[in-house]
Parts: structure tokens; C-alpha cells; sequence
């Protein structure tokens, strides 16, 4: 299921003309991406590993990235609406991506399932109720996120240097 929300999510996005007009208007996107700023929840990683219930290998770079990524949201947002530059909120989607190849990859490795890394303890926790959301849901829905991020700005970037408007320029002619 996980990663056919990654696949589909994306996809649907792009598909569903509406959505995608509605997301190309850069102040409804920062509505979206501030949701990110909920990644700093990823601290509670390092409570289990202080509470013998997760390894470090996972731990600290899972929790330290999500914290990354979390506050340096409020940035790519800022970006995102007062700069008509895409390249803060890109590169800041990219580090997301990059923070749960890294997250996700740690947590296979250590994972029971796989052992390739032995730790005590594995990354079981994952497997139960309420951290069983972070895999399940909390992880794939950032990605889609982050993923239709990209789409997006790099479709209006493509639209402008076309010499066409974007919603978001027309939006914001609009608007002020």
C-alpha cells in the first residue's frame, strides 16, 4: 500500500485538471506545505531510542532529518509565496524526499524482517498502534506532498518560460 500511494497519489494529482489548476496558485500550495511543519513530530523517534523501543542507526538520522525538514518548512513557504523564485521550495522538497529515502531505508535495514543491520532492538515498534501511522500513512502522504510540490512548480516554471501565464501569476495579478 505504501507505495502505491506514492504512485498513484502523484498521478491522481496531475490528472484531476482542478486539483492541479487550484495547486498551481502558489498560496494554496504553502497551505499544503505548511502541513510539513508537522515532520518535527519526528522527535518522538529519539524518546523511543532514549526508551529502549528503537535503534539508533534509525533513531537519530529519522528524527534529526524529519526536525530538519520540518522547521525549514516555514522557509520553502515563505519562499514559496513572497519570491517568485521555485527554487527554495524545490530544494526543500528534494531534502524531504531525500530525509525518508534515508528514513525509510534505515528502518528496512534494521528491520526484523530483513536483518541486513542487527540491532537491538529492531524497528518493530513501527508495527504497532499509534506508530504504525508514521509507515502507514504520515510517510506516504509527505511524499505525495513533496512529489506534487515538484510537479507543480516546475509546470508553472515551464508555463512562464513558455511565455504563458500561470494560475499562480494571474492569481496573484488578481489578487493585488
Amino acid at each position: 500500500m505504501f507505495f502505491a500511494l506514492i504512485v498513484i497519489g502523484p498521478i491522481a494529482v496531475a490528472r484531476w485538471s482542478s486539483l492541479g489548476e487550484l495547486l498551481a496558485d502558489r498560496r494554496t500550495l504553502a497551505e499544503l506545505l505548511i502541513s510539513q511543519t508537522a515532520r518535527w513530530l519526528g522527535c518522538v523517534f529519539l524518546v523511543l531510542e532514549v526508551g529502549g523501543q528503537l535503534p539508533g542507526f534509525f533513531a537519530y538520522p529519522a528524527a534529526f532529518g524529519d526536525i530538519a525538514v520540518g522547521v525549514t518548512a516555514c522557509v520553502a513557504v515563505i519562499a514559496l509565496i513572497w519570491s517568485m523564485s521555485t527554487r527554495i521550495p524545490i530544494a526543500w522538497s528534494v531534502l524531504g524526499l531525500l530525509d525518508f529515502v534515508g528514513a525509510v531505508g534505515t528502518g528496512f535495514l534494521a528491520s526484523q524482517a530483513l536483518a541486513v543491520v542487527h540491532t537491538d532492538p529492531p524497528t518493530s515498534v513501527f508495527t504497532q498502534w499509534p506508530m504504525v501511522l508514521f509507515p502507514a500513512y504520515l510517510v506516504p502522504f509527505s511524499i505525495t506532498l513533496h512529489i506534487t510540490t515538484i510537479r507543480v512548480l516546475l509546470a508553472n516554471r515551464g508555463r512562464a518560460r513558455d511565455g504563458h501565464t500561470s494560475v499562480a501569476t494571474s492569481a496573484m495579478t488578481a489578487s493585488g
